[in-house]
């Protein structure tokens, strides 16, 4: 059975991609801006290069994986077809919202994109507000150039430099080493000025000052570029991977567990990553139906994501684990039980403290717990018939489907072609030790049960050759040697049109090889036979 560790590997790998090109773009954005461009056309800049980050295109065919491995198949099993199909279905709309995923997706980029406008517009009035109280702090003092002595007192008011050390921290996210280096600017120009040093001097301190604020401007806007793309814009692009990723996750158990008969029940398992107390708790911990903790008929589950981010799952529940005897509505008792279980700080949490005291005066908590979409038969937006699979023979080949099959021997069979099954050909191949087989120029084709893909595409493409009368002129032995030979070219060529595993794969390649030495050896004893 397969776990959701496999959906956060894929979670984790769409979001490892993402965060690489955003390290890119972060470090080219900064370029920009610091070249003196408007931040506005060096984002649009941003956006021509690294576009993916603000679309996200590796997130629909990473939901067909989340959901063929929810499924039990292994997405590279599956047909491009398959692939093409599911990827439609799975960017369809699911949830409360309306939208398509190409919707969400649009939508996620205005986001990103006004994230990081936000972002940087607010650092730079943070900025403007620091580099203007840094003027006015000398603002006035010794017009005429000329030596003054102010009486031993500060230039800079110790009254004005709290207000000014706040600006500065505003502007630098508190950034220590700047605010230490305006405090030794500060009092370097103090010092002086109580020295009754000259302007001149004076000027150069308070330059050093203006230096060290415009060096602090600079760095809190790249720091500023960093908190916009690495966190907000990260942030949001995470939330629709992990929700969307979980959906399709959830799409392909559900279409699994309406197939399966003997999965009878469905357990709600808190995800490892479930760090907030909130209503998945008690989709986990209570006995809605008198079937244990957490277990739910098929046709009354909790639907999944909970809420954004959500990472929690279904496991199946196979028949004789639970004694379905028991089953009975009790989900109001159970989750007043749950709640009574829990610390006042806790049903806070889930009911809000408006709902906690409704819940205590006797209402049903079902109207106030946070999340709450009720219990009810969870749909699959995949089509069962796109997930349909290869039966498993007894070799552990994968038997080809009758769909395939028919297609494949359409043509033969027009054209006149016998198909022989069933024990004459067991019998017949059995001694072959074959699955499949072609008589040259009689029309006739053994085909077994167990056949695979590659069994019957290759006979059919012998049967073509016959037609053909592909290397007629040649003694049989060599004709026979480079119809094998071209056969196993074009089963490699249709490997990926016809999804064809990887074993059978290997098998085709190596029995290429093995014609084209017989075919070399042949050629090297005269090639008469």
């Amino acid at each position: 059975m397969m776990t959701t560790d496999r959906l956060a590997q894929l979670i984790n790998k769409l979001n490892k991609s993402w965060r690489k090109d955003a390290k890119k773009a972060v470090a080219y954005l900064q370029r920009l801006i610091a070249s003196g461009m408007k931040f506005e056309e060096a984002l649009d800049n941003v956006q021509r290069h690294y576009g993916k980050l603000f679309t996200l295109p590796e997130l629909r065919p990473a939901l067909v994986e989340a959901a063929a491995y929810a499924y039990g198949i292994v997405p590279t099993m599956l047909t491009k077809a398959q692939v093409e199909s599911m990827g439609e279905e799975l960017a369809g709309k699911w949830d409360e919202s309306g939208m398509t995923l190409s919707e969400k997706l649009h939508g996620v980029g205005v986001k990103m994109r006004g994230a990081i406008v936000s972002t940087l517009q607010e650092q730079m009035r943070r900025n403007k507000t620091w580099t203007e109280a840094a003027r006015a702090l000398y603002d006035g003092y010794g017009d005429d150039g000329q030596n003054v002595y102010n009486g031993g007192k500060d230039i800079i008011s110790r009254q004005d430099l709290p207000k000014y050390l706040q600006k500065v921290r505003e502007a630098t996210g508190n950034d220590l080493q700047a605010l230490a280096e305006q405090r030794q600017a500060i009092d370097n120009i103090n010092r002086l000025a109580k020295n009754g040093a000259p302007n001149k001097a004076l000027q150069a301190a308070y330059n050093k000052l203006l230096e060290a604020v415009q060096k602090g401007n600079e760095k809190a806007i790249e720091k500023a570029v960093e908190v916009a793309v690495n966190e907000k814009s990260r942030y949001v692009a995470e939330r629709i991977t992990r929700t969307e990723m979980a959906r399709a996750w959830a799409d392909g158990f559900v279409a699994k567990m309406k197939k399966d008969a003997d999965i009878v029940t469905v357990k709600f398992k808190l995800s490892s990553r479930h760090p907030v107390f909130d209503i998945c708790d008690m989709y986990a911990k209570a006995d809605m139906y008198g079937l244990g903790a957490g277990i739910y008929p098929k046709d009354k589950l909790p639907p999944l994501p909970v809420h954004p981010h959500c990472l929690c799952r279904y496991v199946e529940v196979i028949e004789g684990e639970v004694d379905m005897q028991q089953q009975r509505d009790q989900v109001q008792e159970a989750g007043d039980k749950w709640l009574n279980s829990l610390p006042e700080s806790r049903r806070a949490q889930v009911l809000g403290r408006k709902g906690l005291k409704a819940w205590e005066d006797g209402e049903d908590w079902r109207k106030y717990m946070r999340g709450y979409a009720g219990l009810r038969e969870v749909k699959s937006r995949l089509n069962e018939s796109i997930l349909k699979r290869r039966r498993i023979g007894t070799q552990g080949q994968q038997i080809i489907d009758k769909a395939t099959y028919s297609k494949l021997v359409k043509e033969f069979l027009n054209d006149g072609g016998i198909i022989i099954r069933g024990e004459e050909a067991d019998r017949f191949l059995e001694k072959q030790g074959a699955y499949a087989s072609y008589l040259v120029g009689s029309k006739i084709a053994f085909i077994r049960d167990g056949a695979t893909v590659s069994d019957v595409l290759e006979e059919m493409y012998h049967a073509k050759q016959d037609r053909r009368g592909d290397y007629n002129n040649l003694v049989f032995s060599e004709m026979i040697l480079r119809r094998e030979i071209d056969a196993q070219k074009y089963l490699l060529k249709m490997s990926e049109k016809y999804k064809i595993p990887i074993e059978e794969i290997q098998v085709t390649t190596q029995n290429l090889k093995t014609y084209q030495l017989k075919l070399q050896e042949f050629l090297k004893q005269g090639g008469n036979r």
